[in-house]
């Protein structure tokens, strides 16, 4: 039976009951389920999973740890915890377990600038950073003056900068040994050993320099992504030397995912406006996603779907399947969801802190609505969407658009409903619906009461709204 994953401020869509399936969003959950902690008008800018947690950073102001299993509660980590007037900047799984975090007041050469380990719910260590850091799995690593600095929660390692500060770019942990590249006349990306000096990982043909370049981890791998000043461009994988594409990348974010995928969060600047790509790394095969371009200086909203009919956004795809979508800050459509969920079976389910309009029907404390809103038949019986409905119910559908029949799965339980008929087949045994199963709106609509209790549940009446236990 596959369980329901409750996150308040999730945007799920979900593949249309009909004989041509079309993106549409199906469930709505107002408030409740794990993401309750996001307020009104908050919106995601990165997620990460480690560990059996799903991290989601909301508005720079805080960071909401829900369970990947849809088990327990959420825990929320917000940058006072830290100190007052910080606001978080990345974030990254540990590998011990918990969060790496970086933190900012603001973005001087005098900031106050943390790096930060929370686990459990709490501050587990931190430590001021000189400068922005790198973070890893593994740790964090900064340029302090003409040293780089390393920390994994518990000691600091200071090394020699081998080089000139001026041209060393910001370093990256590799395997625990931090790693830069050099600017300047030799175009080499330096990694320092841990009993003192460097090993060159990649160097530039002599007398050509790099004119942008962009080095990152991810999957136990270093990558670089550069351009030339001659106008050569590259991605590779310096790990292992396999040259990966003509491309260059000015990567603002790389995040390994659990199905071993490498995404990558890119920008580039075009006069007047940014253009906004994601950018996966699947072992030697890289592929580009546009999400849109918006002029820099204007407030200027995302288009609401992708190429591809899914809505537009970063995407990251957790260990139990689903893929989340999330916009980020950059175009945020006043009042959309923060975040959207497409299951493994096509389901899409919404989740926002805004209340809901119309029908009012809550499930396990939470307000839900659905695209296509349930009405009152004349003879008494509440008609909602079987797929909304289903989901609520930890069920599976499947769609026969040639016999017209719907099949929810629940466990061993199976209810086999025909468009029409006002009776459906419940573990092979005929039950009456009370009203036929119709098609409105695209959507199968059957009695809300018939669902819930042949699937084990319980519904009730209070105070002119409808109960789901």
């Amino acid at each position: 039976m596959r369980k329901i994953r409750s996150i308040l401020c999730a945007l799920l869509l979900t593949l249309s009951l009909s004989a041509s399936p079309a993106l549409a969003a199906a469930v709505t959950v107002h408030g409740g389920g794990g993401l309750e902690a996001l307020g009104e008008g908050e919106y995601i800018s990165d997620m990460a999973e480690g560990g059996g947690t799903l991290y989601f950073m909301a508005s720079e102001d805080k960071i909401i740890a829900v369970p990947v299993d849809g088990t327990g509660s959420a825990v929320v980590y917000t940058p006072d915890m830290v100190g007052a007037g910080l606001h978080f900047l990345k974030m990254e799984p540990a590998a011990s377990g918990g969060l790496w975090v970086t933190l900012e007041d603001r973005p001087n050469v005098d900031a106050d600038r943390r790096v930060v380990l929370f686990r459990d719910g709490q501050v587990a260590a931190q430590q001021a950073s000189a400068n922005r850091a790198g973070l890893s799995a593994e740790g964090a690593v900064w340029e302090e003056e003409s040293q780089l600095v390393c920390w994994d929660g518990v000691q600091l390692t200071r090394c020699a900068l081998p080089v000139d500060p001026t041209q060393a770019s910001e370093p990256v942990l590799w395997n625990g040994r931090p790693c830069f590249e050099e600017w300047g006349d030799t175009g080499r990306v330096l990694a320092l050993l841990p009993g003192g000096g460097t090993e060159t990982l990649f160097s530039l043909p002599e007398g050509v320099r790099f004119a942008k370049a962009s080095l990152f981890t991810g999957g136990g791998a270093l990558y670089l992504s550069y351009c030339t000043e001659a106008g050569g461009r590259r991605t590779a994988r310096i790990s292992d030397g396999a040259q990966l594409c003509d491309r260059y990348y000015s990567v603002q974010r790389a995040r390994l995912q659990p199905d071993g995928a490498v995404q990558l969060a890119v920008t580039g600047d075009f006069g007047n406006t940014a253009g906004y790509n994601q950018v996966s790394i699947i072992q030697d095969s890289v592929t580009e996603r546009s999400i849109g371009e918006y002029l820099a200086a204007a407030e200027v909203e995302i288009p609401e779907t992708g190429e591809d009919g899914l809505p537009s956004g970063w995407r990251y795809r957790d260990s139990q399947g689903n893929q989340w979508i999330y916009s980020g800050k950059t175009g945020v459509k006043k009042g959309a969801a923060a975040v959207s969920k497409v299951t493994p079976d096509g389901t899409a389910v919404s989740f926002t802190a805004q209340a809901p309009s119309g029908f009012a029907l809550y499930h396990r404390g939470a307000a839900v609505s659905f695209d296509v809103e349930p009405y009152i038949t004349d003879t008494g019986f509440t008609m909602v969407p079987v797929r909304g409905a289903a989901y609520l119910l930890n069920a599976d559908i499947t769609w026969d658009g040639a016999a017209q029949t719907v099949t929810v799965r629940q466990g061993e339980h199976e209810l086999v409903l025909t468009i029409g008929s006002a009776e459906a087949a419940v573990d092979g045994a005929p039950v009456p619906l009370g009203t036929p199963a119709v098609i409105t709106g695209g959507r199968t609509m059957l009695p809300l009461r018939f669902l819930t209790e042949a699937l084990g549940g319980t519904i009730r009446w209070e105070n002119g709204a409808v109960y789901i236990d």
